[in-house]
């Protein structure tokens, strides 16, 4: 099993279209063979800046998933209304 924590940073007018986005994003790529958890979350302390938190069967499964129509028009959305990079973290469970 492989984890991503995505960290994305809207600029501050375009948190509301960038959760736009992000919906039909999270839709279809939890019906992704190997995606075992998708879920988007938003920080307390700053509503421009949203956490994705990943589970995946195999870095394959990552890789389809970057591939896919709907992740790619994701970003070709985003990229516009985003502050910054994306902040992408792969891991692996330790204990």
């Amino acid at each position: 099993m492989l984890y991503i924590t995505a960290i994305i940073k809207a600029r501050p007018d375009a948190a509301g279209t960038l959760t736009d986005l992000l919906q039909p994003l999270v839709a279809a790529t939890r019906q992704e063979a190997g995606c075992h958890r998708y879920e988007l979350h938003r920080t307390l302390s700053d509503p421009a800046t949203f956490v994705m938190l990943e589970e995946w069967a195999s870095a394959e499964s990552i890789q389809a998933h970057n591939a896919s129509k709907h992740f790619q028009q994701f970003v070709a959305g985003a990229t516009p209304l985003l502050d910054g990079p994306l902040q992408i973290y792969t891991t692996e469970k330790v204990l």
